[in-house]
């Protein structure tokens, strides 16, 4: 899927990978690791930003989706973010499938 090959998407996985080892690797005075987990937030961070800015600026949105993908970004925000890249991916692989498939029919 086209969605692996964004550097948002990635940085995402990162601050989540990051979330989970923060839980998964203990100190010796503490059964949670800090250091882990501030990493994983700034990166959740920079993703959170960049998606809703993404969002923003985005022309071919709706006027009726547009506002509900910020709203949504803002009040859940890693996961709202996360579920607007795997959604907007997935609409762009069937717009691009459903403008090829007439080309298809017409060089046969």
């Amino acid at each position: 899927m086209k969605v692996f090959e964004k550097f948002p998407f990635l940085l995402g996985l990162l601050a989540s990978l990051f979330m989970l080892l923060s839980f998964m690797v203990k100190t010796p005075t503490s059964s949670f690791n800090g250091e882990l987990a501030v990493m994983g937030l700034c990166c959740a961070t920079v993703y959170w930003i960049w998606i809703v800015l993404q969002i923003r600026d985005h022309a071919r949105r709706s006027q009726v989706k547009k506002p509900f993908w910020l709203v949504f970004a803002i009040v859940v925000p890693y996961i709202g973010s996360l579920l607007y890249q795997i959604m907007e991916e997935r609409n762009m692989v069937e717009q691009q499938s459903a403008a090829q498939e007439p080309a298809k029919e017409l060089a046969a």
